[in-house]
């Protein structure tokens, strides 16, 4: 796994389906509380370094889903010029803001860091391991 700068910037990492129930409830507009309103959508209690989650995934595959023969990934550092090319800038820490979608629609992520994790790495471990790409 290759981390731009070291995976030192910070982010939040939210499941899917948490991210669609609450544009559900958007669309649905319980009383109009949505009206010409921008949300955010995240779950800020799961944020950690991007190095934190790569080794996170390591982690999650080592104890759930290694089997014998499969590859242990090596995580790297890789500057950021050289990953996307000179002049790229990104921003130390992307956190979402969720008050008002929690205070107007109620909305809360019902899953936390390992669980998104976990669920995201076994779909993709069981469709690559059921031949589903390939292989």
């Amino acid at each position: 796994m290759k981390l731009v700068d070291g995976g030192r910037n910070y982010r939040a990492y939210t499941y899917i389906d948490d991210a669609v129930d609450c544009m559900i409830r958007i669309i649905d507009n319980p009383g109009g509380v949505c009206d010409r309103e921008i949300f955010n959508i995240g779950t800020p209690e799961n944020e950690t370094t991007i190095r934190g989650f790569a080794e996170l995934m390591k982690e999650v595959f080592d104890e759930e889903f290694r089997i014998e023969g499969d590859p242990d990934p090596e995580i790297i550092s890789v500057s950021a010029d050289e990953f996307y090319g000179e002049g790229y800038e990104d921003c130390d820490r992307r956190i979402p803001d969720v008050t008002k979608v929690r205070e107007r629609l109620g909305w809360q992520s019902r899953h936390d860091l390992r669980s998104v994790v976990y669920l995201t790495m076994k779909y993709f471990v069981d469709r690559h391991r059921s031949g589903g790409w390939g292989g």
